[in-house]
């Protein structure tokens, strides 16, 4: 924690009586009890700094002492703190919010601490997404990267790609995606690169796309184990050509020609149709039953 934060000892002799009792009776009920009482009325004064130091102090003590469920009720607190109180997200509640999800780091039950923790974190990306708070439509960046890495640690695959997707750290979820396929889905590892290269395409973030196709098929090349020569894995590496050069022609011909592929995974053909739309300015056209109730509200003036 960074010195001159507004938040940090705003709570004064309350919350360092409180560490104390903490340190010294182990009596984790009491002392959550004892937080809350204090938090309400610093709440009530509209004292807000000192509300959410006090959640801060008391959330990392009590997960340091082994306390999860008592360290975990308080770090959402926190949460509901900054929310309400409609604190913006600048660097001193963010470096509040960062050391909380720290603290449950070193609680020695590592599964419930990360489930713990990845609840913790979503909390704070909603909160992250607020208008009052910035510029992340997602929720901030480095809060998903924290949240993949909870996600890692459950054993939560797919919600470690999803927190992965809003990240901005394409080699680390390359990294992240090649030490998952290793471990038993070696036949797969084009349909997980094709999807992960889809959605990024889909979120408008062809940089990262790139960065993490590269950084996939070099790690592949590094272990002397090239990705597959699959119709899948050609399209990938075309598609990204495409998307690149504003090729729409090669974009539509590729989807044409590879349509076997891409019928691997139901969600491609969506991903594609909004690539479509968001490089190339064409909506793709509407498919079957949803086409046809489009065109009932159309004439009901819907």
């Amino acid at each position: 924690m960074s010195e001159g934060n507004r938040f940090v000892g705003a709570a004064g002799d309350k919350a360092r009586r409180l560490e104390k009792r903490v340190e010294e009776d182990d009596d984790a009920y009491g002392a959550l009890q004892t937080y809350k009482t204090f938090h309400a009325r610093a709440n009530k004064k509209e004292d807000f700094v000192s509300a959410v130091d006090l959640c801060r102090s008391g959330s990392t003590i009590l997960l340091k002492k082994q306390h999860l469920t008592a360290g975990t009720e308080l770090a959402l607190l926190l949460v509901e703190t900054l929310e309400s109180a409609k604190i913006e997200e600048d660097a001193d509640a963010k470096a509040v919010v960062l050391e909380v999800a720290k603290a449950f780091e070193e609680v020695e039950n590592k599964k419930d601490a990360a489930k713990n923790q990845a609840r913790f974190l979503k909390a704070c990306i909603v909160w992250s997404q607020l208008s009052h708070c910035g510029n992340f439509e997602k929720g901030d960046p480095a809060l998903h990267r924290l949240a993949a890495g909870a996600k890692v640690r459950m054993g939560d695959i797919s919600g470690a790609a999803t927190h992965y997707l809003h990240a901005r750290e394409p080699k680390e979820f390359a990294t992240f995606l090649y030490q998952w396929t290793s471990m038993g889905y070696q036949g797969e590892r084009d349909l997980f690169l094709a999807r992960a290269v889809l959605q990024l395409l889909a979120l408008e973030n062809l940089k990262d796309a790139n960065t993490l196709y590269d950084t996939f098929v070099g790690l592949l090349a590094m272990k002397k184990t090239p990705l597959q020569d699959t119709p899948l894995a050609h399209f990938v590496k075309f598609l990204l050509r495409a998307v690149e050069c504003d090729a729409y022609p090669l974009f539509k011909m590729l989807c044409e020609k590879y349509q076997p592929s891409i019928q691997r995974d139901a969600n491609f053909q969506m991903y594609l149709d909004r690539i479509s739309e968001m490089y190339f300015g064409i909506k793709a056209q509407k498919r079957g039953f949803q086409a046809i109730i489009d065109s009932m509200l159309q004439g009901f003036g819907g």
